[in-house]
């Protein structure tokens, strides 16, 4: 009903869902030339007054696809296995090609949307704690940074950035970069939890040049 509404507003209920029947017939056609007329639809199933994209060998969906490497990130790390993690991660930051601000508008659209942001920034700054105890620190602060654009109070990813200048030993850009943090907290009336706490008094007492901080 939804759908036949946002197509044919003008129209009454019942000439919206016959025009809509319609037009998903003379579309399945097009799309699906080799269906038999009373198989299932490859790509679009009707149950009741719902109507789904069929996942299945017919029909990807990026969406789909990025949601479950979320998950085996997650699964991995949960199992110890950080190189399976990294994987999966790098794999689900490699689909994210921006918002999808096409949708931001629609109203049943932005929880959707705003729940894959902040699941990016998260498996962003995930994959750049694991990269940067592989020693890729430069990676691993691009992806923080990318995390930050999407969410710019994730702690995390604060932590990265500053684990990541250490890492190279710019202890200057790694200052820099945990007063960013703090002005941004600042402006929530927040306070920094105990990690963050912990990575600033590391930096306050290594030396240049000692071991790289850890993320994580």
């Amino acid at each position: 009903g939804q759908l036949a509404d946002e197509l044919w507003p003008a129209l009454d209920p019942e000439a919206q869902s016959r025009n809509l029947r319609v037009t998903l017939t003379y579309l399945l056609r097009v799309l699906e030339p080799d269906r038999a007329q009373r198989d299932a639809s490859f790509f679009v199933r009707q149950e009741g007054g719902n109507l789904s994209l069929h996942p299945g060998e017919s029909l990807a969906v990026d969406v789909w696809e990025f949601d479950a490497l979320c998950e085996r990130a997650g699964d991995a790390d949960r199992r110890g296995s950080p190189s399976v993690a990294l994987d999966h991660a790098l794999g689900a930051v490699d689909l994210w090609r921006g918002e999808p601000t096409e949708l931001v508008s629609e109203p049943w659209a932005v929880p959707l949307v705003e729940q894959r942001r902040l699941r990016f920034a998260a498996v962003a700054t995930r994959a750049g704690e694991l990269l940067l105890a592989h020693g890729d620190a430069d990676r691993a602060r691009a992806l923080a940074e990318r995390a930050l654009a999407i969410d710019p109070w994730l702690e995390a990813a604060h932590r990265l950035v500053v684990a990541a200048h250490r890492a190279t030993g710019d202890d200057l850009a790694a200052r820099r970069a945990l007063g960013r943090y703090r002005e941004a907290i600042d402006d929530l009336g927040l306070g920094p939890d105990e990690a963050t706490l912990m990575v600033e008094r590391l930096l306050d007492s290594a030396p240049p040049g000692s071991s790289p901080l850890r993320a994580g």
